[in-house]
């Protein structure tokens, strides 16, 4: 559920499918009791309460930017799961085609259609995922709330964001340039007693 409470998995009522595709449907939360549509194939996660989280369509495309962020993100063996926030998102079916990798696209433009390894999610603010879940993470778009990805990142996890973005102390950088900064998620703080 993408509200602050104890993380829980989401219920699913599905009313049409096509195959294994989820065409509508409801998704709910037993803890909270929030409600979410899934619509046309795109699960709904927003807080329509709030304006972020909105869909723009770009013409983002070429192998050569899905192979670079492929290996920024590090998938070097197939399975990885990966989410993509901001205008790279376009770019989800070519990032899991280089990287054999699951992905999860987040308010992804019109055209990007779903697959076997691509998923289409419309969120707001805070990505509905589970805590460390996610072997890597672009966000591109809303860096307001980084933080959520140190929740997100797996230890070792990557984290693409723009280059004119601080990391926060939860990230080492590992490489940099003019339009990106990767950095690997050092995972939680351990607190040693006696």
């Amino acid at each position: 559920c993408p509200r602050v409470h104890e993380e829980t998995w989401l219920v699913a009522a599905f009313m049409q499918m096509d195959g294994r595709y989820v065409i509508t449907g409801r998704l709910g939360c037993p803890v909270c009791s929030a409600s979410f549509a899934v619509e046309n194939g795109i699960a709904d996660l927003r807080d329509h309460t709030s304006s972020s989280g909105k869909r723009r369509d770009t013409n983002y495309e070429g192998d050569e930017s899905a192979i670079r962020l492929a290996a920024m993100l590090g998938l070097a063996r197939p399975g990885l799961l990966i989410a993509i926030s901001g205008e790279e998102n376009a770019l989800a079916k070519e990032i899991s085609d280089v990287g054999e990798a699951k992905v999860v696209a987040l308010n992804p433009p019109d055209s990007l259609e779903d697959s076997e390894r691509v998923a289409r999610v419309l969120s707001g603010a805070r990505i509905p995922l589970a805590s460390s879940s996610l072997d890597g993470l672009v966000m591109t778009s809303n860096t307001d709330d980084v933080l959520d990805a140190a929740r997100l990142l797996k230890p070792g996890g990557r984290l693409v964001l723009k280059s004119r973005d601080s990391l926060p102390p939860q990230f080492r950088e590992l490489a940099r340039d003019d339009e990106y900064v990767v950095a690997e998620s050092s995972g939680p703080m351990i607190q040693l007693s006696r």
